[in-house]
């Protein structure tokens, strides 16, 4: 049976045009396909080549795609960041450890200690802190010791679209403050140097824990000062507090508009412009003072140091003139003992500092009469502040006066100025004007009483 392949009704074998729609009819196969059929079929070509590309990119795309997934989840896995730094700690790998953890360029960075820190710390409880943190679990991006000090913080941020979660760990440093008790001081750790004045605990670095060594230098005209130790940085800011020389003498002259000469430098004042001299270095400064007289002529104190004091004062005096005394032997060893009793106050002096902040009194028993007014309030006193933190800088001792009472019992005035420093870091400054009593025993001169005369406080 065939079909028009217009209107499609049947039609005869051999029927040239369909009798319903007049349509001329082709010659058909036995199968009932016409010649056009075959061709159209026949005629289906190969894609064309821009196809072909097309697609070729399209799959490529998608490997691409599959392999920047893999790569950028693994980049960001923050289980092979934990891991990484857990086996760097293990094998005491600086370098590797420290290749996860962003760092304060300027802060100073014993990488050996601060991994020797991190151990100590407890890499532990660290460890599973950052694991919590990275995982995208916890809420609090901040990573502390078993003591609550914090040692890192967590930055996060996205890469593509939000797709990868990013962390940064930051490590956290800390200060170190430094005072001075001579401006201007010059710290030098490592590398790093900074500018200290007297009096101002200055945040002078910052430094991640461990131990570094500390370099101070300062200068005055009377010399120059060298300071040199370590400091250790933990959990909280680390403090330096420089103490340098510093006694100082007031100026004992006939001749105060003389100017001063400091190892053979001119400093171009006179002694009046002085209040004070020094603080002095260790090193010997050779100092003298000079004038120009009425003929004319440069005239010239003899040459002192540090070490020539006469009660807290270095002499520069023009008229110097040799006195031939009549006096007998007593009154001479009179003026003897006075000179000593002056000295003996001086010395007891240094070794009370000394006392007071050791909190020790054997820094003083042997200046004292055992069970006098004075051994027994010093002892008091000394534990009293047991315990207390306190620090006393002693700035001035001078004698203002002697007074021989009789051939065993001497009176020395002094002027006495000094800096106490509580638990809480307050400063109040002391003057004070003092009587001391001393009696000549077998044992040498001994201090027997101490009354204060005078006390101005700020």
């Amino acid at each position: 049976m065939k079909f028009c392949t217009e209107c499609g009704h049947s039609i005869s074998r051999g029927q040239a045009y369909c009798k319903h729609c007049g349509v001329k009819q082709l010659h058909t196969d036995p199968n009932g396909l016409s010649p056009l059929s075959r061709k159209k079929r026949a005629a289906k070509r190969p894609l064309k080549k821009r196809t072909k590309t097309i697609i070729g990119i399209a799959v490529l795309l998608t490997v691409l795609l599959m392999t920047s997934h893999q790569y950028l989840s693994n980049k960001y896995d923050f289980k092979d960041t934990i891991k990484a730094m857990d086996a760097a700690l293990t094998q005491s790998d600086a370098e590797a450890f420290f290749e996860h953890i962003k760092l304060d360029e300027k802060a100073l960075l014993n990488k050996k200690e601060y991994m020797k820190f991190l151990e100590e710390a407890g890499w532990e409880g660290i460890r599973e802190q950052l694991v919590v943190v990275l995982s995208g679990k916890g809420s609090n991006l901040s990573i502390k010791d078993h003591k609550g000090n914090e040692l890192f913080t967590i930055e996060k941020d996205y890469m593509f679209w939000k797709l990868y979660p990013k962390y940064t760990i930051i490590a956290k440093p800390q200060f170190i403050k430094a005072n001075t008790n001579l401006s201007p001081t010059t710290l030098i750790i490592e590398e790093q140097s900074a500018k200290v004045e007297e009096g101002e605990l200055k945040e002078a670095f910052t430094a991640y824990p461990g131990e570094y060594k500390v370099k101070g230098e300062a200068k005055n005209e009377f010399g120059r000062f060298e300071y040199a130790d370590d400091i250790y940085v933990g959990f909280s800011p680390a403090e330096l507090f420089i103490e340098f020389p510093d006694q100082t003498y007031t100026i004992q002259t006939d001749q105060p508009d003389a100017t001063l000469i400091i190892n053979g430098k001119s400093t171009s004042k006179t002694l009046s412009e002085f209040e004070e001299l020094g603080p002095f270095s260790e090193n010997e400064v050779v100092m003298y003072a000079e004038r120009t007289n009425r003929e004319g002529e440069i005239e010239r104190t003899e040459e002192v140091t540090q070490n020539d004091t006469v009660w807290g004062s270095l002499p520069f005096d023009f008229n110097q003139e040799d006195y031939e005394y009549e006096e007998d032997e007593d009154v001479i060893e009179e003026d003897n003992n006075s000179v000593d009793a002056g000295n003996y106050v001086m010395e007891f002096r240094n070794a009370y500092e000394e006392a007071l902040n050791a909190v020790d009194y054997s820094y003083i028993s042997s200046y004292l009469i055992e069970g006098s007014e004075a051994a027994l309030e010093l002892q008091d006193y000394l534990t009293e502040i047991d315990s207390q933190g306190y620090t006393f800088n002693f700035t001035h001792n001078e004698v203002t006066s002697l007074e021989q009472m009789d051939e065993e019992t001497s009176i020395v005035t002094t002027n006495e100025r000094f800096t106490f420093t509580d638990q809480d870091g307050k400063e109040t400054f002391y003057d004070r004007v003092k009587d001391y009593t001393l009696i000549l025993t077998d044992n040498g001169l001994k201090i027997t009483s101490i009354d204060i005369n005078e006390t101005i406080r700020n």
